[in-house]
């Protein structure tokens, strides 16, 4: 038990790294949502684009704030680690 500090860093890097890749996941999945949604082969003849379908830009916004947020959190625990 002599090094608990530098393991303790070492796995908060580990567990910063960890979460900015998770929180990058969380952003290029709400691109890939409001590309998705706002593109116009999602919709048919029959439908086009009306307020009901403004929940999926409310859902892509919000999981494109938690990635932020997942990020920056993920940063401040590399710095602590360091």
């Amino acid at each position: 038990m002599q090094n608990n500090a530098k393991i303790g860093g070492i796995l908060s890097i580990v567990a910063g790294g960890l979460g900015c890749l998770s929180g990058l996941m969380l952003v290029l999945f709400s691109v890939f949502m409001g590309v998705l949604f706002s593109n116009e082969m999602f919709y048919n003849d029959y439908h086009t684009p009306t307020a009901e379908d403004f929940p999926f830009a409310i859902f892509a916004i919000v999981y494109a704030a938690f990635g932020v947020v997942g990020i920056l959190v993920s940063i401040l625990a590399i710095i602590g680690g360091v």
